[in-house]
């Protein structure tokens, strides 16, 4: 996923907890509280530098990495 707007759109198939966003060297840059919301959520991050970072999305019972590109 690239975003060059500061903004990205996550699709939850299932109700989901939290989301974090890790930069290249692992740190929490950005955290989100879910409260259980499901379905496709506008998410507005932070002013972060560009580069890749990786967004961490914890449920219940999983957890899914996908990697995003700032521009």
């Amino acid at each position: 996923t690239v975003t060059r707007d500061g903004s990205i759109h996550i699709e939850l198939k299932k109700p989901v907890k939290n989301i974090q966003l890790l930069n290249s060297s692992g740190a929490l840059v950005f955290q989100k509280n879910m409260q259980g919301l499901s379905g496709t959520i506008p998410v507005m991050l932070p002013l972060l530098p560009k580069g890749l970072y990786v967004m961490k999305v914890n449920g219940n019972d999983f957890i899914v990495k996908e990697k995003i590109i700032i521009n």
